[in-house]
This record gives structure tokens, C-alpha cells and sequence, in this order.
């Protein structure tokens, strides 16, 4: 039991390294802060973009990964909780940019066990179905970028709303 469980353990750490890449390098660009107006747009486009996965699943698939981040960041301000938007609202894109990497690099590895596992996933993803890294058509690996995005607003949002606690003050 031990070896799993530790196994299973180091194979979420792995992408803590890129992760912490924030610390080496810094992007800061313009600043952007949505008003609540925005926030409220931002929450009706993500019921509109469910619909649309709903009505037109092979058209709009691509929505899924939009809707969830339009949701909890728009959430996440309205509350008053850290979140990406407070961080870009400071011209500091850091952040973001350091997640959406941490979840590419940590993707490969993952696709690359799949890859070996039995039972693995095997995807089809309308329109990019071709060049495979592992089981994964290429651009597919697109999909870890705003995969990582909302892992990271359920987490800071949850935190947030459980513990009281800042997300960002974790990796400073």
C-alpha cells in the first residue's frame, strides 16, 4: 500500500516545479479590471456557452472549457476572493501564465501514462482528430491551458469559501 500511495502522490507533484516558475519570471502586462456589469455578462455568456454544448455538442465543444472559468472567476470577484482576475487586475498576468504552463507540463506526463496504462483513454476530438503525441491529437493539448485555469478558480474559490483563505498567499 505504501508504494502506491506514494507513487500516486509524487505523480501530482511532479507539476509543482513549473508551478513555481512564477518565482523566475515575471509578466506584466495591462492591467484588466471587469466591472460588476462585466461580471454579470460573463455569467450569462457561460449559461449561454452550456447551451450551446448542449444543443451543438460537435460544433461547441471547445465551450466547455469556457464556461466553468467565466463562471468562478466572475464568482470569485463578486465575493471578494483572490482569484485570477485580482491578480490581472494589477497588470500582473504571472499568475495565469504559470498555471496554464504548470498544467501543460503536467498534461504531457499524464497523456504519456495513459499512453502505457490499460485500461487509457483514447480521444476523438472533432476536427483536430490527427497527429497524436500519445493518445492525444496535438492540439488537444490546447485543452490543458483552460483545464488548469479552472482547476485553479474552483481551488482558490473553495479555499475561499471554507477556510477563509487566500490561494495566492500559498505560493508567495
Amino acid at each position: 500500500m505504501g508504494f502506491e500511495r506514494n507513487f500516486v502522490i509524487w505523480s501530482f507533484f511532479h507539476g509543482l516545479p513549473p508551478l513555481s516558475f512564477h518565482r523566475l519570471v515575471s509578466w506584466h502586462y495591462a492591467p484588466f479590471r471587469p466591472k460588476t456589469l462585466s461580471l454579470l455578462i460573463s455569467v450569462l455568456l457561460a449559461a449561454i456557452c452550456y447551451w450551446l454544448v448542449y444543443t451543438f455538442p460537435m460544433q461547441a465543444f471547445a465551450l466547455v472549457w469556457v464556461a466553468p472559468i467565466l463562471i468562478l472567476e466572475s464568482l470569485a470577484r463578486w465575493l471578494g476572493s483572490s482569484s485570477l482576475l485580482s491578480e490581472t487586475a494589477e497588470g500582473n498576468w504571472t499568475l495565469p501564465f504559470s498555471v496554464m504552463f504548470a498544467t501543460l507540463f503536467t498534461g504531457f506526463f499524464w497523456e504519456m501514462w495513459n499512453f502505457y496504462s490499460i485500461p487509457k483513454w483514447i480521444y476523438t476530438i472533432p476536427y483536430v482528430d490527427f497527429w497524436k503525441v500519445f493518445e492525444m491529437p496535438i492540439l488537444g493539448f490546447g485543452g490543458y491551458l483552460p483545464f488548469g485555469l479552472i482547476i485553479y478558480s474552483y481551488a482558490a474559490l473553495m479555499l475561499f469559501l471554507f477556510a477563509r483563505k487566500n490561494i495566492i498567499a500559498l505560493f508567495n
